[in-house]
């Protein structure tokens, strides 16, 4: 992957589209690419978690996907704030490593991940990503 790129970048693109693995994440940043993920495999993964917690969640936090989905749908750059604020909202982010994912640890964890790595999933890169 190191050399295919390598030569692309000689050929001037600035950046890459992939799926969700962290070796790609890598070498973006070795080789100063943009980089963005697919949107089919974000909203793939995510989806699959959002249908897995549908039936589990506790009712009260049911908008809480909801919200998720909406902000897949729209990709708004703005979300990454609102998912940390929705992180925020919800009980128990104090948990040890050892103890059972319970449905909000999975939500939370979820939140997380999302409002982190936001500028990966939502937008279309057109220079490197800084964080």
């Amino acid at each position: 992957m190191w050399r295919w790129l390598t030569a692309l970048v000689q050929h001037r693109i600035t950046v890459i589209v992939t799926d969700d693995l962290f070796s790609y994440k890598v070498v973006a940043e070795r080789l100063h690419l943009g980089h963005q993920v697919c949107q089919f495999h974000v909203r793939r993964w995510v989806g699959q978690i959002l249908r897995e917690l549908q039936d589990i969640i506790p009712k009260g936090w049911q908008w809480v996907l909801e919200e998720i989905q909406q902000h897949l749908e729209t990709l708004s750059p703005e979300a990454s704030k609102r998912l940390c604020a929705l992180w925020k909202q919800l009980p128990g982010r104090r948990s040890k490593p050892q103890q059972k994912r319970t449905p909000l640890k999975q939500l939370r964890e979820l939140l997380l991940r999302l409002s982190e790595h936001w500028p990966f999933y939502c937008t279309f890169q057109s220079e490197p990503h800084v964080p």
